[in-house]
């Protein structure tokens, strides 16, 4: 009977296998290579250089209330001065209702491949169209009009693609965010072979940070936005994109619905979530001074927008 079962529990793990196989080739073959795929497209469809970037910038930072189309900008959720982050829990969508999510950070983008807290889209440009379309509430049609009624967006778009277009308007703004400048941190320092860019107890910190597998979601050079992860939403294991921690000391409040100002206490909470162990205090101050580390300071076409302390 020892024998049959046996065999029986071989044949089953050799099936599992196999299938387990089939599936990570699909991924290898045919997800993976379109998700990088779509990623680089939307990135290498906009090298039109500095005055695409600016032109973005100026579309990014613009007030469409002054256009009579709403009181909603880019930058009313991603403020340069909060590391591209929002300040507030939630913000408000142009109907005054709150945003179902805290808004990200928008940091180095072009070393991410999901785009879009909910949505995780592999394009960078269409997250930007869906932001506009569902949370603005600016359709292509009001975009025009915005366009047209700009005296500079209206030469630049003109000299940049030859007309206007919502999509070219999508395009100028991925561009701007993609051609941030990031100063390099301490914790780029010691991943570029700098041992003593970290102090020890900061190093502690990565010790810990790594031994409580932290890294397996947040991992690269970003420690995030390469992949996601379940979270508990109303009793419901969802899947959502997971942040980089670039800057993370400076975009509070935190986890996808700011329920936390504290960085000690998120930490603290991620440890007992995921890794199921609860921190000591030291354990949890050793970590987000780690974190602290990988702080940059940004600049675009007008300069530095945003001074990390050092």
């Amino acid at each position: 009977m020892d024998f049959y079962l046996l065999t029986a529990l071989t044949q089953t793990f050799r099936t599992a296998c196999r299938k387990l196989a089939v599936l990570l080739c699909f991924i290898m073959f045919f997800i993976l290579p379109k998700a990088w795929g779509d990623h680089a497209e939307s990135i290498t469809q906009l090298h039109r250089g500095e005055k695409a970037a600016e032109t973005g910038r100026l579309l990014f930072n613009l007030d469409f209330k002054t256009q009579g189309v709403n009181n909603i900008s880019c930058s009313s959720c991603h403020q340069a001065s909060r590391s591209f982050a929002s300040s507030k829990q939630f913000n408000r969508t142009f109907t005054g209702q709150a945003t179902r999510y805290n808004a990200p950070a928008l940091v180095r983008l072009n070393h991410q491949i999901v785009f879009g807290i909910e949505r995780q889209d592999p394009n960078l440009v269409n997250q930007i169209r869906h932001c506009f379309q569902n949370n603005m509430n600016v359709t292509p049609a009001k975009l025009l009009f915005v366009l047209q009624s700009d005296d500079v967006l209206k030469t630049n778009f003109n000299q940049l693609f030859g007309r206007l277009s919502a999509g070219s308007a999508y395009q100028v703004i991925a561009q701007y965010l993609l051609d941030l400048e990031f100063s390099e941190s301490k914790y780029d320092q010691f991943l570029n072979g700098d041992t003593k860019a970290l102090s020890e107890e900061e190093r502690a910190g990565y010790q810990l940070f790594m031994e409580h597998g932290c890294n397996h979601c947040h991992s690269g050079s970003e420690l995030g936005g390469l992949t996601t992860a379940p979270v508990q939403i109303n009793n419901e294991k969802v899947w959502r994109k997971v942040p980089t921690l670039r800057n993370i000391a400076f975009t509070a409040p935190y986890l996808h619905d700011g329920r936390e100002i504290s960085l000690i206490n998120t930490i603290d909470f991620m440890a007992k979530t995921y890794s199921y162990r609860a921190l000591s205090q030291d354990e949890a101050d050793k970590i987000a001074r780690f974190l602290s580390t990988h702080s940059s300071s940004i600049s675009d076409s007008s300069g530095e927008v945003f001074r990390a302390p050092h």
